[in-house]
């Protein structure tokens, strides 16, 4: 779930690539989320959408249960019993996941004394997002940071308009208002990333010999949450054709 907040897609969350404590870890075909679509896929091995961006918390809980089957004998001597106790435990896993889930979504935009219906102000934000096609990462950096050039397109749509009417009301009735707000989502909203088409300019350029945009974009991944005026240029969205035709693959 963390690995969602800023928009990664693991590529290939297999049972091998997933630690007993729940970490992920061999990063092949891994890459970060541009537009928001949670069926997003980069990984050129995953053609049913598996590890899709949206489906990550699922195949861990997949995961677990694999886990589980193979720890049934050391569960109960009584299959029937290890099966019920097993099951027990994982029923719990959803809860679990909907509750981090959505207190990390809240952070995201500022609040941290969630109730209930906070949720469907989350809910709505994602389904504007995915319906606007709008960036995942600038969208949220934008609330945070109040970064001109990517709130500005945001206030100006009707539909984000009316959600962000919503969102300041609620923001006000929350602790200390929309200060304490910033502050909460400037330490949950990466301004840069990795993104695609860079790591690709990036990459090239090393391999013919020019390491300055490698030792450049390093210097600004060490700092993702603090936002620098001269390196704007590393907020930009790829064209759509790359992200249409972009893949990864084991050895990325």
């Amino acid at each position: 779930v963390n690995w969602m907040r800023v928009g990664f897609i693991h590529g290939v969350m297999n049972t091998d690539n997933v630690s007993i404590s729940g970490e992920t870890f061999d990063y092949g075909p891994c890459a970060f989320l541009n537009s928001y679509h949670p069926e997003t896929v980069f990984s050129s091995i995953d053609v049913n959408g598996r590890y899709s961006f949206g489906n990550q918390s699922k195949i861990l809980k997949w995961n677990l249960i694999k886990l589980a089957q193979t720890l049934l004998p050391l569960i109960d001597t009584n299959q029937e019993n290890a099966i019920l106790l097993a099951q027990q435990t994982l029923d719990k896993f959803d809860t679990l996941r909907d509750d981090y889930f959505y207190t990390i979504m809240l952070n995201k935009i500022g609040i941290e004394n969630k109730t209930k219906d906070d949720r469907f102000l989350v809910n709505e934000l994602l389904d504007l997002m995915q319906k606007l096609n709008l960036d995942y990462t600038n969208t949220f950096a934008a609330f945070s940071q109040e970064i001109e050039i990517l709130f500005k397109p945001l206030s100006n749509n009707p539909l984000m308009k009316e959600w962000l009417k919503k969102w300041e009301k609620r923001i006000n009735q929350n602790s200390n208002g929309i200060e304490t707000a910033k502050n909460i989502m400037k330490n949950y909203n990466p301004i840069f990333i990795p993104r695609n088409h860079k790591v690709e300019k990036v990459l090239n350029n090393a391999c013919n010999g020019d390491y300055s945009d490698f030792n450049t974009f390093m210097n600004i991944l060490k700092s993702p949450y603090s936002f620098k005026d001269e390196f704007h240029s590393y907020l930009d969205t790829p064209n759509p054709d790359f992200e249409n035709e972009y893949q990864t693959f084991c050895g990325t």
